[in-house]
């Protein structure tokens, strides 16, 4: 067990170092057994941080983020953030403006993460293999862009896949389109709607 502890420390330190020495802008952290973010790598990688686009934990066993890692990984394009066992985000993910993808599938979430709708740059959430049980309007509060957002999950309860589905437009308190829905169902209640955004002219 210590062997193998030392073994992913160490697997860690090496991938962090790649990242600092190279000058990437990406940090690939997937498949270290993480149960948490850890603390010392922010002090390595304080003068970079600006520089990295794209940070991968997949695969670890993470049960949440902290706002300290949203708010010093600020320039992200791309989070991904599949195969652990996350039920919810932070506040503090309102801070990545620049993000274009979240990576959320296999994880343990029930409630849509609704803040991720506030971030103007996000074009893909994947929520695949998740166990999406409520939607508490999130579609009313996304961000104006010219992009298209595309989100996948998977809905467990059928009544409430049929609610969603029958979502076709987002209009404001004014009645202006904002946003038009197109919907895919494949098996197993999987689906994935692209949300066409506009801007007002």
């Amino acid at each position: 067990m210590l062997r193998k502890m030392g073994e992913a420390v160490a697997r860690v330190a090496r991938k962090v170092n790649e990242t600092v020495e190279s000058g990437s802008d990406t940090l690939d952290l997937a498949e270290c057994k993480l149960a948490s973010f850890p603390i010392g790598i922010y002090k390595v990688l304080r003068n970079v941080t600006d520089q990295i686009h794209l940070i991968t934990l997949a695969n670890n066993e993470l049960k949440s983020l902290t706002s300290k890692f949203m708010t010093t990984f600020c320039q992200l394009r791309e989070l991904r953030l599949e195969g652990n066992f996350l039920h919810r985000l932070p506040s503090e993910v309102s801070t990545l403006q620049h993000l274009k993808a979240i990576d959320l599938s296999r994880n343990q979430f029930h409630d849509f993460p609704e803040q991720l709708t506030t971030l103007p740059a996000l074009e893909t959430i994947n929520l695949e293999e998740n166990e999406i049980v409520a939607l508490s309007q999130p579609l009313c509060h996304l961000s104006k862009s010219k992009s298209s957002l595309v989100v996948w999950s998977c809905l467990m309860e059928n009544s409430l896949l049929r609610a969603v589905m029958s979502i076709t437009s987002i209009r404001d308190a004014a009645g202006r389109t904002l946003a038009l829905a197109e919907w895919e169902v494949g098996p197993a209640n999987l689906w994935m709607f692209w949300i066409h955004l506009f801007t007002d002219e």
